[in-house]
């Protein structure tokens, strides 16, 4: 792996997956926000006040305990039902390591990442002691490799009433801890501190103080490589190029909001050299079953491991 800086996104997306996302996907959005906003369908409302409380808590920062209280709720929700299915859909294989510059989206985000992970988690360079998986749910990825590093330490933290509980299915190791809390403030209370930091569909879930306040609390508590992999949608709100918008083009003091799920869109570049991070892998992905949304993968590490 080289830990040489980057300064622009690869785009690995063909135009016609570029036009869908951004014209059809883009402009089904903004037809949804519309209808909601004149309240002329239920779906399109539920949408658009999904947009209003983002764009509400844009400069938030942390979030508050009753909004910290309501996801953990809503998250059990969604993911109890499901338990089992997920665990199967996520579970890690060595070919699958082995093999992961080959994998497809048959295979879920988690088996797709394993083999960086791997990778990452046995660098010489970084001696990697700690990690942490925020964004966590269920954790076949911290399950699997603190099977593989007994003597490295493994973190999952998520919003979720039951994580434990559901994470217990997979078995219970001294190496891996599950904490049910806000992992802002996990890290702020230096409750939880890592070498290496990984997010799957989790940062755009960030509003804008929010994720500068994560990065920053990263540098503070000495974390070394930082790992995301993430949706990204087209923004409704753009009018300025129906092309892909890269993360390095976007305010890093205004997120934008974007998809189906009113993902928060960030400036990881910036937020991240401003706090001692270099970017050493970005790109934005076309996986043929991901219709709505490319695929963005961003790898960083501090400043001190960087050779060019």
């Amino acid at each position: 792996m080289k830990f040489e800086k980057v300064y622009n996104t690869q785009l690995q997306v063909g135009i016609i997956k570029t036009l869908y996302v951004s014209l059809y996907v883009g402009m089904r959005i903004r037809l949804h926000l519309i209808l909601g906003k004149l309240n002329l369908r239920r779906s399109s409302k539920y949408l658009y006040d999904f947009y209003e409380s983002k764009r509400k808590i844009m400069h938030m920062g942390a979030l508050t305990d009753s909004i910290l209280n309501e996801w953990k709720s809503y998250n059990k929700s969604l993911l109890t039902p499901v338990l089992q299915r997920t665990i199967e859909k996520t579970e890690i294989t060595n070919k699958m390591i082995n093999e992961y510059d080959s994998l497809t989206t048959k295979y879920s985000k988690q088996q797709r990442v394993a083999g960086i992970v791997n990778e990452i988690i046995k660098n010489k360079k970084l001696k990697i002691k700690t990690v942490c998986h925020i964004g966590a749910r269920v954790d076949t990825i911290s399950n699997f490799f603190s099977k593989k590093f007994s003597k490295i330490n493994f973190h999952s933290i998520d919003l979720q009433e039951n994580l434990k509980v559901l994470n217990s299915k997979l078995g219970k190791r001294k190496n891996w801890k599950v904490h049910n809390g806000y992992a802002l403030k996990l890290f702020k209370q230096k409750k939880v501190k890592a070498d290496f930091v990984m997010m799957l569909s989790t940062s755009p879930k960030f509003n804008n103080k929010e994720f500068h306040q994560y990065i920053e609390t990263f540098q503070k508590t000495g974390v070394k490589c930082l790992l995301f992999f993430e949706p990204w949608w087209a923004l409704p709100f753009s009018f300025s190029s129906i092309m892909i918008k890269r993360p390095e083009s976007i305010d890093q003091n205004l997120s934008p909001i974007g998809g189906m799920t009113a993902d928060f869109h960030h400036n990881y570049f910036a937020v991240l050299e401003k706090n001692g991070f270099s970017v050493i892998q970005a790109k934005i992905s076309n996986y043929p079953e991901e219709k709505n949304y490319h695929d963005l993968f961003l790898l960083a590490v501090k400043n001190e491991y960087i050779t060019n």
